[in-house]
């Protein structure tokens, strides 16, 4: 990865909205999300490139838009740029409001040494980028999680178009730049960098349409007011084995926000399942609870302790 292939010009979060929602924003917007690091130098930040994505937008949020920010092809390669240390931070997208969970963060963050330093919901606003007009439009490229995220817009409004799968929005946009039978699904800033016009705005099929990111480390960040631990485990293959570990959680009036099970990929049917709790891995009921689930799975991982966003 070579980190001159950063953006130059400072992206600033006005940029990715549209002209009637830009006096929402102010200059000094990137300051309320700026994460509080431990080191007073600028941040360097992988994101799933290239300019214009939602995960750009989100890393912006983040960290303000003085940082360094790194696009990547991928998101191995966002793992892969932190852990080697090219950069000191990096953001995967890890859950949709509406499409789920990105599995491919959730195996990653399994196998891999990084921590969870941090996460950002962020609103996300779809718009229907393209050259042509709605009635013309016979294939439609974006992101797989885009075009899950506007499935019943263009099923509505373009029922004829084909949809085809792009590795990010704003790689959707680029490919319709010579054409008015092609559109593309991505960000205000896409649309202005490539010089195409916004078709449609806010095509997403729910107004509630947001996206989780997870900030990644080397290092552990302190506990903040409020804390959230995200943690991985392998059950015994017996009956009541999920059971008897919801049981410790309870046992500790611990709270699960969230959890969700992935194959093992070691055998067949069998299952890692992730949790999302409140609270920090120091606190003392929850080091009770992590020791006991110690002893009754096969395998248990914390990916990482962090303030509440």
């Amino acid at each position: 990865m070579n980190i001159n292939k950063s953006n130059k010009k400072n992206i600033k979060l006005i940029d990715f909205v549209s002209p009637r929602e830009k006096n929402k924003y102010s200059e000094s917007d990137n300051k309320n999300f700026k994460l509080n690091t431990n080191s007073d130098s600028m941040a360097s930040v992988a994101y799933l490139g290239p300019i214009g994505t939602f995960s750009h937008f989100a890393a912006v949020k983040i960290f303000g838009d003085q940082s360094l920010f790194v696009p990547q092809q991928n998101i191995f390669d966002i793992f892969n740029a932190v852990e080697t240390g090219h950069v000191m931070y990096g953001v995967v997208p890890v859950e949709n409001s509406i499409e789920g969970s990105i599995n491919l963060t959730l195996d990653l963050l399994k196998d891999s040494d990084l921590t969870i330093y941090g996460e950002k919901t962020v609103n996300i606003s779809h718009n229907l980028i393209g050259n042509g007009k709605i009635a013309d439009i016979k294939e439609v490229f974006s992101h797989p999680q885009v075009l899950g995220q506007c499935r019943n817009w263009l099923r509505k409004n373009c029922p004829e178009a084909h949809l085809i799968e792009t590795s990010s929005s704003s790689a959707a946009v680029r490919r319709v730049k010579k054409t008015k039978t092609q559109a593309a699904i991505g960000t205000f800033l896409s649309a202005k960098m490539e010089k195409i016009p916004v078709i449609e705005e806010n095509i997403q099929d729910f107004k509630t349409n947001k996206t989780r990111f997870f900030i990644l480390s080397k290092e552990k960040i302190k506990p903040g007011k409020n804390n959230k631990t995200s943690l991985v485990f392998l059950c015994h293959d017996k009956p009541g084995a999920l059971v008897e570990v919801l049981k410790i959680f309870k046992k500790h009036e611990i709270n699960l926000t969230k959890i969700e099970s992935r194959p093992s990929k070691r055998k067949d049917w069998e299952y890692y399942f992730y949790i999302d709790l409140n609270g920090h891995e120091e606190e003392p009921e929850i080091k009770k609870a992590l020791e006991k689930l110690k002893q009754v799975t096969i395998y248990v991982k914390i990916l990482g302790s962090y303030p509440v966003n």
